[in-house]
């Protein structure tokens, strides 16, 4: 496989990875002249066409994820039956094998260094409506700069929505994060990421995993009926607000859990400034969760609420502790006016020369002469980058009492002041700039304006002055770009419009009354799914409005009611796969952007045929949409 060039740009060099999956190789973008990695799906999904859609569908949509934490996705591309993936190159370590290296035993400060980034990692990816479902250290990179990026976005997804649940396939690292929606098959959203970002919190601030068994089922049931140890049991140095935050992401219930990452992000932040911080100030404090949140036990067992409620309203303690802050502020005020008397009358302190040294020069010599330093400005001028150009106070003022010098620093010469590079040809504007020391940061896009290789964007944008080691970050055209239309029939308008600009494409909604799809919900789309257009095009959606009204619903009088005989209805049969056994599932089928069935469905062997009637003129040659409990699951042939 090596040497072989995929896309007329992007050629193979080694193999540097294996996955279940998939294969990985570095590669060289010789467009860019970058070196890249290259993930190829392995043979046996090859013949999976509803896999390979997805997958087309889902790796679009993690393309459109622009973050420091999230593995940037370039291409997707097809050549000769493989599939592949086009994505940054990453030196480092997946987080898994990290922690096994330090035999589970991260410090603090880094365990939540390490959460924080990957939390804004989701925080990013959920605000793009893109959700992972696989999150866990195996799909996790530690650069060797120590930056985390998350990675597999649009393979996680594609496949968790084509792969059979059962004992047998789930992967032995998947198990042990898996939220229990995914493992009953339910219904799954961010809040599934934020339970398996939950275990990686567990695992990262205890060094073991929650749930553990021989067989990867037994791993599964525990997620699903069993709570976890208290992690402050595993690791007495993790504080209450950690201990709740995990439990509060790992709640069985979806419901209870934190609503969005960025509730967790705030509570890490607040526990990193104040490890203290009491956990009734926190997000992960909720009334219906508390039980199993605040559990760490002052004496055996769990202390009621009401006992909580008698201990805050303790008349005496609160007396006491508010006397105690009085005298302390009191007492504070004292030693300061003491300490500005008898300092008026003590040394006299000259302010040293700073000028012309870099700042850690000038922070230890003021430091030698009783003062501090800080920098109150950066500017471009003509002296080496990081050296001291003025300060204030001015050298040789003296004062009697110690103070703070703010410096200004130079930011080294000017280099290039940029114009408008839009339009421009990539390769000859980042060497130009790769010349003068500029780092350039590249970022791909479908464009119907300029051609493939031609800048669309870049910032900072035209006028900013630049100096050596400053980014610049160019938006280059990918050109036009064939894509397949979404399928978009059946569901809300609001999901619809997500979908289809996933894709960069433009929507139109128009309303029309229905008697059997739900209000708010798009019955037919044009052009229709897999529809070959280009990117920017319109599509149009025409959402339901409910049952059209009837002024006067009467039937008139007289002659047959019967509908002609080519209005007869049909009788058509649907096959069901993958359902719960022994367990009801709604099934929703929607035929033509109509629906057509739907009731509860039991099974014990989690294979089904349903067979019903439908109206005449009902188009079933593009198949049967299924839907499980809400959820879509799959198109199925009509017989």
């Amino acid at each position: 496989m090596e040497s072989k060039i995929l896309g007329g740009r992007y050629e193979l060099l080694e193999r540097v990875g294996m996955g279940g999956m998939a294969v990985v190789y570095k590669a060289t973008d010789k467009m860019l002249g970058r070196n890249v990695a290259v993930k190829i799906l392995r043979e046996e999904f090859k013949e999976n066409e509803e896999f390979i859609r997805r997958f087309k569908v889902e790796s679009q949509a993690a393309a459109s994820l622009s973050h420091q934490n999230i593995v940037q996705i370039y291409d997707v591309g097809e050549e000769d039956g493989l599939h592949y993936i086009v994505m940054e190159l990453l030196e480092g370590v997946t987080l898994k094998n990290y922690i096994n290296s330090k035999e589970g035993i991260l410090s603090k400060r880094e365990a939540m260094n390490f959460a924080m980034q990957i939390c804004r990692a989701l925080e990013h990816a959920h605000s793009k409506h893109v959700v992972h479902r696989d999150i866990k250290p195996q799909n996790i990179v530690l650069t060797e700069s120590g930056k985390i990026k998350v990675a597999d976005f649009g393979i996680a997804r594609a496949a968790n929505n084509t792969t059979t649940v059962n004992s047998g396939q789930y992967a032995v690292g998947s198990a042990h994060y898996l939220s229990p929606e995914q493992a009953r098959g339910g219904y799954t959203d961010n809040r599934s990421d934020i339970y398996s970002f939950g275990v990686v919190l567990y695992e990262l601030f205890t060094g073991v995993l929650p749930f553990d068994a021989e067989e990867s089922i037994g791993v599964v049931m525990k997620h699903i009926n069993e709570e976890p140890r208290l992690p402050s049991e595993i690791n007495p140095d993790i504080t209450p607000g950690i201990e709740a935050i995990i439990l509060r992401a790992m709640c069985k219930e979806q419901r209870l859990r934190y609503a969005s990452a960025t509730e967790i992000l705030e509570d890490l932040v607040t526990v990193y400034q104040n490890p203290s911080v009491s956990v009734a100030e926190l997000n992960a404090y909720d009334e219906e969760a508390v039980p199993v949140i605040v559990k760490k036990p002052v004496t055996k067992g769990n202390r009621s609420r009401t006992a909580r409620r008698k201990k805050k309203n303790q008349p005496k303690k609160g007396l006491i502790i508010l006397l105690s802050s009085v005298l302390a502020v009191l007492l504070i005020a004292v030693i300061t006016i003491f300490t500005l008397m008898f300092s008026s009358t003590g040394k006299e302190y000259e302010v040293p020369d700073l000028i012309g040294m870099t700042f850690e020069e000038a922070a230890s010599v003021a430091d030698n002469n009783s003062f501090k330093v800080s920098i109150a400005e950066e500017k471009f001028d003509d002296a080496p980058k990081g050296t001291v150009i003025d300060q204030d106070p001015e050298s040789g003022f003296k004062t009697k009492n110690n103070k703070e010098i703010d410096l200004v620093v130079s930011r080294g010469p000017v280099v290039l002041t940029l114009e408008d590079y839009t339009g421009k040809d990539f390769i000859e504007i980042s060497e130009m700039l790769e010349e003068k020391g500029i780092i350039v940061k590249v970022e791909q896009k479908l464009s119907d304006k300029y051609s493939e290789g031609k800048i669309i964007k870049h910032l900072p944008s035209e006028g900013t002055q630049m100096g050596e080691g400053y980014e610049i970050t160019i938006t280059v055209s990918k050109g036009i770009e064939y894509i397949y239309v979404p399928n978009v029939v059946g569901l809300s308008q609001q999901e619809a419009i997500v979908a289809i600009e996933n894709w960069d494409l433009e929507v139109k909604v128009i309303e029309e009354a229905s008697d059997t799809v739900l209000k708010g919900d798009v019955i037919r789309q044009n052009p229709k799914r897999n529809t070959k257009i280009v990117t920017g095009e319109t599509v149009e959606i025409y959402v339901s409005t409910g049952k059209e009204k009837v002024e006067d619903p009467a039937k008139p009088s007289g002659g047959s009611t019967d509908k002609p005989s080519s209005n007869k209805p049909r009788k058509v049969s649907i096959p069901l796969s993958n359902l719960d056994k022994n367990v009801p599932v709604k099934v929703k089928i929607m035929l033509d952007g109509k629906k057509v069935y739907e009731a509860d469905v039991t099974t014990s062997t989690g294979n089904a045929t349903v067979t019903f009637e439908i109206e005449a003129g009902i188009d079933t040659s593009q198949g049967a949409d299924i839907y499980y409990n809400d959820t879509y699951i799959d198109m199925k042939e009509v017989k």
